[in-house]
């Protein structure tokens, strides 16, 4: 059986187009095309890339909402994607002088050459949780005018503006009470996509059974797990979210105590701590751990998360065992 040629294809992922370099043994080619399904599909045709003579590596620069055309092609097509955080590539491709899209485009494909071997191919967000994620930007953009609002009026309370605040209060309250429906409407909508789905509908129910554990947290968990089908590790979790605490040593100079690291899901870590808060409210094994532990003299913040990392233990136990958050299942 003859072997395939194997060409290496870096992206960069910009608004509007797409820089792409291919690598092969013919040689290195740079590319620059639309941003959209239609460009992209022409690219692929026009340079019989998709034939059984030849294996696609290709990698990818995550930059979010730009990145949803290419995915709505892959979804049409089986390649060897890889999508990496920008951080990682600045991080891994060392020293280097100069930047531009073409420049770019041609590092991602010489990375992913040079370290085939040891990458692990991507899976790519289906059209559920591309809509998913759309939703869930939007609402947190609205969460976020709400939040701006407020705290606005608290700092003008302080001044002497009051009648001037006072003047358009009405509109400001019929402003706030339509950004509210509209959050509602969308979290209605993020819970209908997830109920059309009986394994996603199923795992969410076990998620949300967990202490501590409500719909928005269950909503973000889901859409950032891939619906639990990646990342269902507590441990490989929790470093995700950020509430792993990292030692930070070297020799006799540096030894610093453990923190987490700030290369984390900041939405994640905020919503966990919302959920150990809560958690330490009510009745149950988690506010007895937290009394407990602060008479001994621990730090709060600690022992909060400890908390989070323990409501992630759960839920991973829940989604792996396939069953509802159950004591039996406790990992304290």
């Amino acid at each position: 059986m003859q072997n395939k040629e194997k060409i290496y294809i870096g992206v960069d992922v910009s608004k509007k187009t797409l820089d792409l370099c291919l690598v092969s043994n013919a040689g290195t080619f740079s590319f620059k095309i639309t941003n959209d399904v239609k460009s992209i599909k022409s690219f692929f045709k026009k340079q019989k890339l998709i034939n059984e003579t030849t294996e696609l590596f290709i990698g990818i620069e995550n930059t979010g909402f730009y990145n949803f055309h290419l995915y709505e092609f892959f979804d049409q097509n089986t390649f060897n994607i890889y999508v990496f955080n920008p951080l990682h590539l600045v991080k891994t491709i060392g020293m280097v002088r100069g930047k531009n899209d073409k420049i770019d485009a041609e590092r991602i494909a010489v990375y992913v050459k040079r370290n085939i071997d040891i990458l692990t191919p991507s899976a790519i967000p289906n059209s559920t949780f591309r809509k998913m994620k759309a939703l869930f930007a939007k609402r947190r953009m609205f969460i976020e005018q709400v939040t701006a609002i407020n705290v606005l009026n608290k700092e003008f309370a302080n001044c002497n503006s009051g009648k001037a605040i006072q003047a358009n209060k009405s509109s400001e309250e019929k402003l706030l009470n339509q950004f509210a429906k509209v959050i509602k409407e969308i979290e209605s909508e993020l819970i209908k996509l997830i109920q059309e789905d009986e394994v996603l509908s199923v795992n969410y129910k076990r998620v949300t059974s967990v202490p501590g554990v409500g719909p928005i947290l269950g909503i973000y968990l889901t859409i950032k797990t891939h619906g639990f089908t990646q990342l269902t590790d507590a441990r490989k979790l929790a470093c995700y979210a950020g509430v792993v605490p990292f030692t930070n040593q070297s020799g006799t100079s540096l030894n610093k105590r453990p923190r987490v690291s700030f290369m984390a899901d900041k939405k994640m870590k905020a919503l966990l701590h919302l959920a150990a808060l809560r958690v330490i409210q009510l009745e149950g094994e988690m506010r007895d751990y937290f009394i407990r532990k602060v008479s001994e003299g621990k730090n709060k913040m600690s022992v909060i998360n400890a908390i989070r990392n323990k409501i992630l233990a759960r839920v991973c136990s829940c989604i792996n065992n396939g069953k509802m958050y159950e004591k039996s299942l406790d990992l304290s």
